[in-house]
């Protein structure tokens, strides 16, 4: 099954998909803004271009900002307040110095000279820092990573529905969840009504029942990704070459494992909570249907994991066993995951929904994200209204790669999904009359 990444924003700290400029760039532009305040002081008090007097007044800006601006780590944390602390400290400090070593320019005495210097470094700064689309120096406010231009298109609502999701609305269309028209204020607010923010959701709500928890989705729960792909609750152990070669084995093992026991937990809490996804919990059938598809002798996943202690993991079989389950002539090889399962996605979903209006989630469905402020509190925009919260988590997926400052950090993937009218004799024919989910390498099928 598909995950939804998700990243957690606070006033003060940013995770994945930060779309803040860079510190390098943010050095950059102060640094270019700060040479330009010295050459046109330079210029307005007619001293020409002449390197030692040049660098006189340089040199003690550069120094004392470079020293100030490491020490209050203005370039790791990016914000306003470390940017006005380093230019309360490196600017006062360095035209004194400045002072002491060059003099006072002509006609301006030494605190008519500071308070001079300070109001144009400050003009300088903010300047430069708009150019690279930071915080405006002089308002103090940070722009909204997202705008209305950029948040991506969805269908409308009730148009382009997956199989999946019209075979569960047809059956659970659920409580209302009226879009946004107001301000809120919440403890934590939530953005994407997928799996992944659902999940969040319910479990913040079950570690704190009295914390207050926001969901804004822009179309409907379910509606993305979570309600359209193919229904596959896998425990990843195919990829464990892959995933150890990124992390090393004992990390990467870790990660599998931990992996493949949410199957399990999954299966037991949709049992707990009454969420009827059709979670079947047989396993899936992998196989090659051509040559190509076959992994050479001693790659294969399932000689990397028996190599390891883990064969029960992922089993290769032969072929014999793999009719048993589905007979295809076309199979060549095959493996088998007996802790992978099958599940009815957008029955998943719809059921996460049902939990979380439930446990108190505010849900407002049919409501974008328009901008999001990084203040303290941060301030999520939409169409109609606004949420207040302490923490803020995107759990977008996919969408988030149509935003400013996300696009590098996802690739998506698109998947066709084909629904055959029901066929029970000619599953009959072959077999496959279990629950056991089969792949051929390229195609999943449930």
């Amino acid at each position: 099954m598909s995950e939804t990444s998700s990243a957690t924003i606070d006033g003060s700290r940013a995770g994945a998909g930060d779309a803040r400029p860079s510190g390098t760039m943010l050095a950059v532009a102060d640094g270019v803004a700060l040479l330009a305040f010295v050459a046109v002081g330079l210029r307005s008090h007619r001293i020409g271009a002449i390197a030692e007097t040049a660098a006189r007044n340089a040199v003690p800006l550069a120094v004392g900002w470079a020293v100030v601006s490491l020490v209050v780590a203005t370039y790791r944390r990016r914000d306003l307040a470390s940017l006005v602390i380093t230019w309360a400290i490196a600017v006062p400090t360095a035209l004194l110095v400045r002072t002491w070593w060059v003099g006072s320019p002509r006609g301006a005495g030494i605190a008519v000279f500071l308070v001079v210097g300070l109001v144009f470094t400050l003009l300088f700064l903010s300047i430069g820092r708009r150019g690279v689309g930071a915080h405006s120096v002089a308002s103090g406010v940070a722009p909204p990573i997202v705008t209305t231009s950029s948040t991506p298109r969805v269908p409308a609502p009730g148009a382009a529905r997956s199989f999946w999701l019209q075979e569960a609305l047809s059956q659970e269309p659920g409580d209302p969840a009226p879009p946004l028209t107001t301000n809120v204020v919440a403890d934590v607010c939530i953005v994407g009504g997928g799996f992944a923010g659902l999940w969040t959701a319910i479990e913040l709500s079950a570690r704190d029942p009295d914390l207050r928890i926001a969901l804004i989705e822009q179309d409907i729960c379910g509606g993305g990704a979570s309600g359209r792909n193919g229904g596959f609750f896998s425990a990843s152990w195919w990829d464990a070459p892959a995933v150890c070669s990124l992390f090393g084995d004992d990390e990467g093992m870790r990660y599998l494992r931990a992996i493949s026991d949410t199957v399990g937990e999954a299966g037991a809490w949709l049992g707990e909570h009454v969420v009827d996804a059709w979670f079947h919990h047989e396993g899936v059938l992998r196989v090659a249907t051509g040559a190509w598809q076959t992994e050479p002798e001693g790659t294969s996943a399932a000689e990397f994991l028996a190599a390891r202690g883990e064969r029960d993991r992922l089993r290769a079989i032969g072929l014999d066993e793999a009719r048993a389950i589905a007979s295809s002539p076309r199979f060549v090889s095959a493996s088998f995951a007996p802790e992978s399962a099958v599940v009815q996605p957008a029955r998943l979903a719809r059921g996460l929904r049902r939990v979380a209006l439930q446990r108190g989630v505010q849900i407002f469905e049919r409501t974008a994200m328009t901008g999001l402020e990084r203040s303290r509190p941060a301030v999520v925009r939409t169409p109609h209204g606004a949420v207040k919260a302490s923490q803020v988590v995107l759990t977008t997926g996919a969408w988030a790669a149509g935003w400013p400052g996300f696009r590098r950090s996802f690739g998506v993937i698109v998947d066709q999904v084909v629904a055959t009218e029901p066929i029970p004799d000619l599953l009959r024919e072959i077999g496959w009359t279990s629950q056991v989910g089969v792949g051929d390498g390229r195609e999943l099928l449930y």
